[in-house]
């Protein structure tokens, strides 16, 4: 298999976020590593820390090519309630 038909694949397989189980995952995922808050701390490491976990997420949404603004209402709303019409 081509390096091409492998980032084919790969990005096939992030189209998993548009589905109600990914679109909670990625939430949750944005929540836990404090996407849409802010990351003041004094300490540069822990700052640095923040940075690459929201940086993870950013990715994952330049893969699946969903929006910020997408994932930020999804985030607004409650998300918890996503994800039950996919069992």
């Amino acid at each position: 298999m081509t390096k091409e038909e492998k980032d084919k694949k790969i990005i096939v397989a992030y189209g998993i976020f548009h589905s109600s189980k990914g679109k909670l995952v990625i939430t949750d995922l944005a929540k836990e590593c404090g996407l849409f808050s802010p990351s003041l701390d004094l300490d540069p490491q822990k700052l640095a820390f923040r940075e690459g976990q929201r940086e993870v997420i950013h990715k994952l949404l330049t893969l699946s090519n969903m929006k910020m603004a997408d994932l930020h209402n999804l985030y607004t709303n409650d998300y918890r309630n996503q994800g039950e019409d996919d069992e």
